[in-house]
């Protein structure tokens, strides 16, 4: 029986050359071998998995926890730009998130009290947004939106008011923040999906409230609504 040797300096580095100089076949021949072996290679991956789980868990864990803050930002971002993709995976994948979050919640109580109300302080917009759609779905409003849709609608109107020219001060937060606004009023039978809603300062949206949407924008400069 053959003894396994390790390859010596000079064979690694004509493997490497090959490696370069043939890197579009390899990967084709890669690819073509995932394809005809794809069952066989899930059950290697399986079976590998299954006898190393500690070990990949713990793996998991170090790169998570050195990776967490790129990690965070990376999907906030992505969040933002595909509030649509975000919204269908969360509603194709709900009941594992709740069933994630109970396990949590099982394993740590009193963490999720603490942990819910440190998201509730960090995300102050997803939380007005969760109370908004509740009261409008008591209004029986159809639709809902969620706070990484008003972060697109808020950038899309360059952080200013709808109105233009408006002369009253609007920031994201503080004193001056924004009034998320429906520009055909739940009342008069608007929808609450993130297309029927705009960004006004607090003086514009105590001004408008219910008033025909027609009148109320074309008196204050806005042609289409």
């Amino acid at each position: 029986m053959k003894t396994a040797r390790w390859a010596t300096a000079k064979e690694r580095k004509y493997q490497r050359l090959y490696r370069e100089k043939n890197r579009e076949a390899i990967a084709e021949y890669q690819k073509r071998y995932r394809q005809e072996n794809r069952e066989a290679i899930a059950k290697q991956l399986h079976e590998y998995y299954e006898q190393h789980r500690e070990a990949k868990a713990e793996q998991n864990r170090r790169h998570y926890e050195k990776d967490r803050k790129a990690a965070a930002e990376r999907t906030r971002k992505w969040r933002e730009k595909n509030p649509e993709a975000y919204r269908e995976w969360r509603e194709k994948h709900r009941e594992v998130l709740t069933e994630t979050v109970r396990r949590f919640r099982k394993k740590n109580p009193g963490a999720g009290a603490e942990a819910a109300q440190r998201w509730r302080n960090k995300n102050p917009e997803a939380v007005r947004s969760f109370n908004r759609n509740r009261k409008a779905l008591k209004k029986g409003a159809e639709g809902k939106y969620t706070a990484v849709d008003i972060k697109v609608i808020w950038k899309r109107q360059r952080h200013k008011c709808a109105v233009p020219n408006c002369p009253y001060p609007i920031a994201s937060s503080g004193k001056h923040i924004y009034h998320v606004d429906h520009v055909v009023a739940l009342i008069n039978g608007g929808s609450n999906s993130p297309s029927n809603l705009q960004i006004l300062c607090a003086t514009h949206n105590l001004q408008k409230k219910d008033k025909d949407e027609l009148k109320w924008a074309n008196s204050h400069g806005l042609l289409f609504v």
